[in-house]
């Protein structure tokens, strides 16, 4: 019936996703026979899943964040953070997130490299560098806590929590002239 009314052969043309979806029939949608129908039904699948990896890794990263957030369980806060880095581990936010995450348990390596993934993914957010800065004074690495720290306030001099940091690496390296 369907070929009848769109002049389209249905069995020829099912893999495209769109017949008997459209009017037009899968030539005039776009479909030019069954090989180009499974290439289009792929590409559709293969957005839809990465749509679907997308909304997952988002309502686990919410999920986790708001759990960090209340202070309830950062260890199941780790865990959801954890999954939506699986889903999509080039999200600079998420490892951020998780970062905070596992330095509010004072687990500073695994800190560490979540901050250095945020800080490595391209996202530029003077947050990301100081974060990391205090991860690494507690790692009693102060060179490069200083690094990162003195980034940060290049990159936003006011914000005062900055410089407070800083002024900690110096008291802990008991550089107490530069901790001022």
């Amino acid at each position: 019936l369907e070929e009848a009314r769109t002049g389209v052969d249905a069995a020829a043309h099912r893999a495209c996703g769109l017949f008997p979806k459209t009017s037009l029939g899968c030539a005039q949608a776009g479909c030019e026979g069954p090989g180009r129908g499974a290439r289009m039904s792929d590409q559709n699948a293969s957005a839809t899943s990465a749509q679907s990896h997308k909304m997952r890794a988002m309502e686990r990263f919410k999920q986790g964040f708001d759990l960090l957030r209340t202070g309830k369980d950062a260890r199941s806060a780790i865990d959801l953070l954890e999954e939506a880095i699986k889903l999509r581990p080039r999200v600079p936010r998420y490892h951020y997130v998780a970062g905070n995450a596992y330095r509010s348990i004072e687990r500073y390596q695994q800190a560490f490299r979540h901050y250095s993934m945020a800080v490595e993914l391209g996202d530029k957010d003077p947050l990301y560098f100081a974060a990391r800065g205090v991860c690494l004074r507690k790692l009693r690495r102060f060179s490069e806590a200083l690094e990162d720290l003195s980034i940060a306030i290049e990159m936003d001099p006011g914000e005062i929590s900055h410089w407070f940091n800083r002024g900690l690496v110096h008291f802990e390296r008991e550089d107490l002239a530069r901790a001022e």
